[in-house]
């Protein structure tokens, strides 16, 4: 007699059997859901999930969005943001190694898996010393870049008290084009202004766009 499987089963039967890399996006979103409701399974769940959502789009939605999705609870919602969080994080660079800075490549590999996916332009510092070894990066800035609401002080607090030498400026534009904008480059020339003031050199600002991105140092405009 053959064995007899609940519908909800069916894609952890396929991995077991035939391997993770045979699931459809559904059905390994169907794993991870796990459960589904007296109406409906988590397969048929899961598929109308991925259908109104590609991965990219599902990677960046909020709770609030995945709970209003039908079958979708709290605890599913944050099941389906936590793995994604997950597979950007392990594309950080090992948080033990020495990260030195030789080129915009080296910062666009340590800043991209944390805000290239973001809906908002989010502002970091990377503060590094003599050597160009990174010491800590920071967060300054949510929302539309402006050289008359980015406030350079808030850098160069953190850039003191971390004993900086030198800072790079990264953000992100959601639309995934890094061309710079004329409030990229009017805030950059205010904060560079200020750098020298503090005594602390600004050695590039890097625009992250989608699996891209745009050095101003690297292209003479700063």
């Amino acid at each position: 007699m053959s064995a007899s499987f609940h519908p909800d089963e069916f894609p952890r039967e396929k991995l077991l059997n035939y391997g993770v890399e045979t699931l459809t996006n559904y059905e390994l979103l169907a794993i991870l859901l796990n459960t589904g409701t007296k109406d409906e399974s988590v397969l048929d769940i899961a598929k109308k999930l991925s259908l109104k959502y590609n991965l990219q789009r599902l990677s960046v939605v909020s709770i609030s969005q995945l709970k209003s999705e039908y079958g979708i609870g709290q605890a599913k919602a944050c099941k389906i943001i936590s793995c994604f969080e997950l597979g950007r994080r392990i594309k950080e660079p090992d948080k033990t190694k020495k990260i030195f800075v030789n080129c915009a490549e080296d910062i666009a590999n340590v800043l991209s898996p944390i805000i290239q996916h973001l809906e908002q332009e989010c502002l970091m510092a990377v503060f590094l010393n003599a050597r160009k070894k990174i010491i800590s990066k920071k967060k300054i800035f949510i929302g539309s870049l402006s050289e008359s609401i980015i406030n350079p002080r808030e850098i160069f607090k953190y850039a003191l008290e971390e004993g900086a030498a030198a800072i790079i400026l990264a953000h992100n534009h959601p639309s995934g084009d890094p061309t710079p904008s004329e409030s990229d480059l009017k805030s950059t020339t205010e904060i560079i202004k200020a750098g020298k003031f503090m005594g602390i050199e600004i050695l590039d600002h890097v625009i992250l766009g989608r699996n891209n991105y745009w050095s101003l140092n690297e292209n003479g405009m700063i």
